[in-house]
């Protein structure tokens, strides 16, 4: 069996069309909350709220980000893992009137910057040999284990990356199902419909176990030292990207998205979609000619179900989805891909 491969949680390019929102900008507006009253409100509902979740949303927002105050990065999100929880009530003309959630896409980890990063790291260590024929090497490798590497490599150089603040909040154990225990394993398997084989699915895990462990074998065996990593680390990697990124199926290929992939899955929720910002935006002024050439992506989430602004009462989860169920983004979306990804198969999947 081959190795798991990422399965698109929106597709890549994505922009801002269907959606309430004519002309997207980043929220500047102040809360109307005071910082003591969404204090006592996450007191209140004991939310669990890490040091390095607060440096990921302070990282984004300093690079030209949104969170919207009312809602937090909590590791004891309802659905029982991280999410972003609203800590405080967000009504409807609230939903209606912005996005909740914004990041740049400077800062995504993408394939580019894989080739680039990556590229330039193998070309220091090894200096004696042709660039031209390492890089073709690693335009060999797959998209999706690529980033991976990127993401062990990063990990491996600290405070000095720039994206330490997001690998930092990282969860230690991606949650795909080939890197459950046995008891995990069963205990996944026994909330499938009775129309799957789920014996079948804990062999084909052990399969895609054992493909992953060789592909981190190989890796390692070429470049391991050169990018300071060990299997362990890459395994980590390429869990994290299958499990987490966006765009898969898209020619510029698989992308981890700081912030926005901790949102967690909800059938008829939004996808994430994209808006150019201009300088002027913030002003509601109308962008120059030099601004609209300088525009940049930015990636929001809206509070959405089934195509309807959602308010979100307080102690609800702002979530997303991960699967297409129609169009080109549900092509190769198979039910045992997404349970070997994502440690869950979504129920609309069986539809």
């Amino acid at each position: 069996m081959q190795a798991p491969c990422p399965v698109s949680r929106v597709q890549w390019g994505q922009r801002a069309m269907g959606t309430r929102f004519n002309t997207p900008k980043v929220p500047r507006t102040a809360s109307r909350r005071t910082p003591a009253a969404l204090q006592q409100a996450r007191q209140q509902q004991q939310w669990v709220e890490s040091q390095e979740a607060r440096l990921l949303v302070d990282w984004v927002e300093r690079a030209g980000g949104w969170l919207h105050p009312a809602l937090r990065v909590v590791e004891n999100a309802p659905c029982g893992c991280r999410g972003i929880v609203a800590v405080e009530a967000i009504p409807l003309e609230e939903v209606e009137d912005q996005p909740l959630v914004v990041v740049p896409e400077q800062l995504y980890m993408t394939h580019d910057d894989a080739l680039d990063v990556l590229g330039r790291a193998v070309a220091q260590a090894r200096p004696n040999q042709q660039q031209q024929q390492q890089q073709e090497r690693m335009l060999a490798v797959d998209r999706a284990v690529l980033l991976g590497m990127l993401l062990a490599h990063e990990r491996s150089r600290g405070p000095a990356s720039r994206w330490q603040p997001y690998i930092q909040a990282l969860p230690q154990r991606p949650p795909c199902a080939w890197l459950m225990s046995e008891q995990e394993l069963q205990a996944a398997t026994a909330q499938l419909p009775k129309s799957v084989d789920a014996q079948g699915w804990v062999v084909a895990t052990a399969q895609a176990w054992q493909a992953i462990a060789a592909q981190a074998h190989a890796i390692v065996g070429s470049w391991g030292q050169a990018l300071g990593v060990g299997e362990d680390d890459v395994v980590w990697g390429i869990g994290h990207v299958v499990s987490r990124c966006f765009g898969g199926g898209a020619p510029g290929g698989p992308a981890l998205a700081p912030l926005i992939d901790c949102m967690n899955h909800q059938s008829g929720r939004a996808k994430p979609a994209a808006f150019e910002a201009a300088a002027g935006d913030e002003q509601d002024e109308q962008p120059t000619e030099d601004a609209a050439q300088q525009a940049e992506v930015m990636v929001y989430v809206a509070s959405m179900f089934k195509g309807q602004p959602l308010p979100l009462e307080q102690g609800q989860e702002l979530m997303i989805s991960y699967i297409s169920t129609e169009g080109p983004g549900r092509q190769g979306t198979a039910p045992l891909m997404a349970f070997l990804n994502f440690g869950f198969c979504p129920a609309e999947l069986f539809e």
